[in-house]
């Protein structure tokens, strides 16, 4: 799953278990259900924790005090490499071509999109 924060000019690389949990959380399932559900140890919720909030410092989600999920939607994860299954691959070498506003940065002689001096 690749994620693409136009305000920052970042994007991101979600893959595997952890596409899973991401989903899970985007679909209102809280961290304590998803841990309950899936009988993780202390380890993996520390690791859920930390995910949590790389996720919230790079504004790909917010705290949410909507109650809509039920176990019937959490996903069934296996943690296998408590390292790599809730890992946020972050990118930002393209930060200036990602933060070009294409609608204001048009040149009839360069085009667009190009940064401004």
């Amino acid at each position: 799953m690749i994620i693409i924060n136009m305000e920052k000019g970042h994007y991101y690389n979600i893959k595997g278990t952890a596409k899973k949990v991401f989903v899970d959380l985007i679909n209102g399932v809280k961290p304590d259900e998803l841990c309950k559900f899936n009988q993780w140890d202390k380890k993996i919720e520390e690791k859920l924790g930390q995910f949590i909030e790389t996720l919230m410092q790079e504004n790909i989600i917010e705290v949410s005090q909507k109650n809509k999920s039920t176990h019937a939607n959490i996903s069934s994860i296996a943690i296998l490499n408590l390292d790599e299954d809730m890992m946020l691959h972050i990118y930002t070498d393209m930060e200036e071509i990602l933060g070009l506003d294409p609608i204001h940065e048009v040149d009839h002689q360069e085009g667009w999109p190009h940064l401004s001096q």
